[in-house]
């Protein structure tokens, strides 16, 4: 072989086996950082027969083409022998190769969730939630309505009644998945939730002086169609409370104010907050409330707006679903001893065995 043709091979080696440095340089990282394991089964739990583990054919040029270089390389010494012109095509193989290897490194990994739309019929022909028939305890639905959707996980999506039916996108879950649908009376999530991501939002219902913020839930199997339908149950009481005179705004103490929507644990909770729940006032002496399930306590605190006195009330044991009226209506009581400041509208003379609390209101 003369000389010439000598360099021209040697040139020729080299510069493919330089267009494979970087797939080997990768694998060897891979390893490296993986502790050299090469069973992809047990890898830090990520099993790769499910298809949606972590493997090494995105990182760097597959091993076939490396080999293919080669032999493109050895083709291009051939010719460049006969043509004497070895340094253009040599050069234009050498490109060839590092643009399939960038090609190969550069492939983006498929990060796109789908969305599907689906439809859930939650019975209900009408009416409004925030007029809830306290005769029967009914509870029916409006158009605007909104309910979350969570996979046992997170959120993924929204849907909105329209029509008697409500309907939205979520993110797609697999086949099987419970998907589980949660109703807060048009409440404001604490936070906007993310699809995907969030795991949980609270919102609060301690001013029901409007509207009393039902609280219902239930799931479904997702099984691919886009149609399902049940019946949300109430994770919250309905509860009747009776004043003895006709009052404005009444506000009973030691209540949970704030509800817990937990997507990761799938179900609507309280989050430990307690306070002040004002009432919902459906007559002069008649006052409804939404609550929280929670056990039984006396001697709750009561304040009402146009009353100066100190009211009591003991709370029963409270239940998801219950419907409390009727002889159960929790009765609130003068406590007689304790003269609210704040609610004076007149003058008052302080009677033997009384106590003033609160900041008088300074137009009086």
């Amino acid at each position: 072989m003369k000389k010439k043709n000598l360099k021209a091979l040697v040139l020729s080696l080299a510069m493919a086996v330089g267009t494979l440095l970087p797939m080997t340089t990768n694998a060897q990282s891979d390893s490296f950082f993986r502790g050299g394991n090469d069973n992809y089964e047990n890898r830090g739990g990520i099993n790769d027969e499910t298809g949606s583990g972590i493997t090494n054919d995105g990182f760097g040029a597959p091993v076939g083409s490396g080999l293919l270089i080669l032999t493109i390389a050895g083709a291009g010494y051939a010719m460049a022998k006969r043509r004497r012109s070895n340094t253009l095509i040599l050069a234009l193989m050498l490109m060839l190769g590092m643009t399939a290897c960038k090609k190969n490194q550069s492939e983006p990994q498929n990060t796109v969730v789908n969305q599907v739309m689906i439809t859930l019929d939650a019975g209900g022909n009408g009416g409004s939630r925030h007029t809830i028939n306290t005769d029967n305890g009914e509870v029916l639905f409006d158009n605007g309505d909104v309910i979350y959707v969570g996979d046992g996980s997170h959120y993924i999506g929204t849907l909105t009644r329209e029509n008697g039916v409500f309907s939205g996108n979520i993110n797609e879950p697999a086949n099987g998945t419970e998907i589980y649908f949660y109703f807060v009376g048009g409440l404001t999530p604490s936070v906007t939730p993310s699809a995907g991501s969030t795991s949980s939002f609270t919102v609060d219902i301690s001013d029901q002086s409007t509207q009393m913020p039902v609280l219902s839930s239930n799931h479904v199997t997702y099984d691919g169609s886009t149609s399902y339908s049940c019946v949300l149950q109430n994770q919250c009481a309905l509860v009747k409370f009776t004043t003895p005179s006709t009052e404005d705004l009444v506000y009973v103490g030691g209540l949970y104010t704030v509800a817990l929507i937990d997507f990761d644990n799938n179900c609507i909770t309280n989050n430990g907050t307690t306070g002040f729940v004002t009432l919902n006032s459906e007559s002069g002496t008649e006052k409804w409330a939404v609550l929280l399930p929670q056990a039984e306590f006396e001697d709750a605190e009561v304040k009402i707006t146009n009353n100066y006195r100190s009211y009591k009330v003991d709370i029963p044991g409270i239940a998801a679903d219950d419907f409390i009226t009727g002889e159960s209506a929790i009765n609130i009581t003068n406590a007689g001893n304790v003269i609210y400041l704040d609610y004076l509208t007149d003058s008052y003379i302080v009677e033997n065995g009384e106590t003033l609390t609160g900041t008088l209101d300074a137009v009086h």
